[in-house]
C-alpha cells in the first residue's frame, strides 16, 4: 500500500513537472529571439534633393561613391526628391542630409524648418554642407537665405561668404588648404589630414568647431577677412540639439566622388555618419545586447512569467493536499487491515 502511497506523489510530481514546462514554453513564445546585430542595418541615411542641390552632391552622380561606401558600411541611403521637406517624410530616417543647395534658389518654408527641428529633436541627425561664397556668385542672394543657413541658424551655426586660405599647408595652391587641426572627438578620430578645393569657414556661435586652419591660416571675401591669420577659421562644426545631433561643413565637395579618396575624406564621412546616426539608432535586443537592453526586453513577459508562476503553486499545493489525504487514508486502510 505504501508503494502505492509513493506511486500517487510521483503522479502529483509528474503534474507539477508538466505545468512547468508548459510555462517555459509559453514564456520562451512570449520573449523576443535575440538577433544577431549583423541581421540589422545600421541607420538610414537621406539625401535631400529638392532645395536644386548642386549635381555633384546627389547620390546618383558626384555622391555615388559615398552612397556605396555608406551601403557597404551598412547603412541604407536614399533620396528624398519630391517638396516640401515634411516631418512624415523625414521622420523614418536615422540621418537627413542637405548638401549644396543651388540654383535656381529654392527657399525653405517656416513648416520645412519646423519639421527638421522637430526631427532633430527627437534623436535624428543632420548634415549641412554648403559653400558660402558659391551661393552669393551664384544664387546672387545673401549667404543667409541659402538654405542650409536657414535651417543651421536655428542650431546656431552657418556658413560665411569666404573662402579659408592657407599659404603653406595645401594642396596646389593657397585655396586648397589641408586642414590637421582636429578637436578630441568621434567625429575627428582617426583623421590626421583633409582637404577640399575652396572651403569656406563656419559661424559657430551654438556649436563647437571640430576642424579647423592652423596658425597661419585665414578666411576672407574681396579682402575682407572674416579670420585673420592666427584665429583659425572652422571648417566643421557640430551641436547637439534635444535628442538629436547637427554636423555643418563647409564645402559638400569634400565628400564628392573625385575627393572622397583623397588624404583622410572618406574617415571623415563615416566618422560624421557614425556619430550622427548614433542619436537615433534602433534599441533591439541582439547577441551583444548590453544588460540594460535585455532587461528591457524582459520587462514585457514578467506578467507572463508571474502568471505561469502562480500557476504552478497552486499545482504544487494542490498537489501537496492531494498526496497528504491520500496518504493519510491509505495509513488509516494500513491500521485495520495489517496491525
Amino acid at each position: 500500500m505504501r508503494i502505492f502511497v509513493r506511486h500517487r506523489l510521483k503522479a502529483s510530481q509528474a503534474a507539477v513537472l508538466l505545468v512547468w514546462l508548459l510555462a517555459c514554453v509559453s514564456v520562451s513564445q512570449a520573449s523576443p529571439r535575440p538577433v544577431s546585430a549583423g541581421q540589422d542595418s545600421k541607420g538610414s541615411v537621406l539625401f535631400d534633393e529638392t532645395l536644386s542641390e548642386y549635381g555633384e552632391s546627389r547620390i546618383g552622380t558626384g555622391y555615388a561613391e559615398l552612397a556605396r561606401n555608406l551601403r557597404d558600411a551598412g547603412y541604407a541611403v536614399d533620396s528624398l526628391t519630391a517638396g516640401p521637406i515634411t516631418y512624415e517624410k523625414i521622420s523614418h530616417c536615422s540621418v537627413l542630409v542637405i548638401a549644396a543647395p543651388f540654383t535656381p534658389p529654392i527657399s525653405v518654408g517656416t513648416s520645412e524648418i519646423g519639421d527638421v527641428k522637430r526631427f532633430v529633436g527627437e534623436g535624428g541627425g543632420l548634415l549641412l554642407a554648403a559653400v558660402g561664397w558659391s551661393w552669393v556668385a551664384h544664387a546672387k542672394l545673401d549667404v543667409a537665405s541659402d538654405p542650409a543657413n536657414t535651417i543651421g541658424s536655428e542650431f546656431g551655426i552657418t556658413v560665411n561668404d569666404d573662402v579659408i586660405y592657407d599659404p603653406k599647408d595645401n594642396d596646389g595652391g593657397p585655396a586648397r588648404p589641408i586642414f590637421h587641426e582636429f578637436a578630441n572627438h568621434p567625429t575627428t578620430y582617426g583623421l590626421s589630414r583633409v582637404c577640399v578645393d575652396s572651403p569656406s569657414s563656419l559661424d559657430v556661435g551654438g556649436g563647437s568647431a571640430m576642424v579647423w586652419g592652423d596658425d597661419d591660416s585665414y578666411a576672407q571675401v574681396k579682402g575682407t577677412y572674416t579670420y585673420p591669420r592666427g584665429i583659425h577659421p572652422p571648417f566643421v562644426a557640430i551641436t547637439e540639439f534635444g535628442s538629436g545631433r547637427v554636423v555643418y561643413i563647409g564645402h559638400g565637395g569634400v565628400f564628392h566622388d573625385r575627393n572622397l579618396r583623397v588624404y583622410d575624406n572618406l574617415k571623415l564621412a563615416l566618422n560624421v555618419f557614425n556619430w550622427l546616426i548614433q542619436s537615433k539608432r534602433t534599441t533591439t535586443v541582439t547577441l551583444t545586447s548590453t544588460t540594460t537592453a535585455l532587461t528591457s526586453a524582459i520587462l514585457p513577459t514578467l506578467p507572463v512569467i508571474g502568471g505561469m508562476g502562480a500557476l504552478l503553486l497552486l499545482a504544487f499545493i494542490g498537489g501537496y493536499y492531494l498526496a497528504r489525504r491520500r496518504r493519510n487514508e491509505m495509513t488509516a486502510d494500513e491500521d485495520t487491515k495489517i496491525w
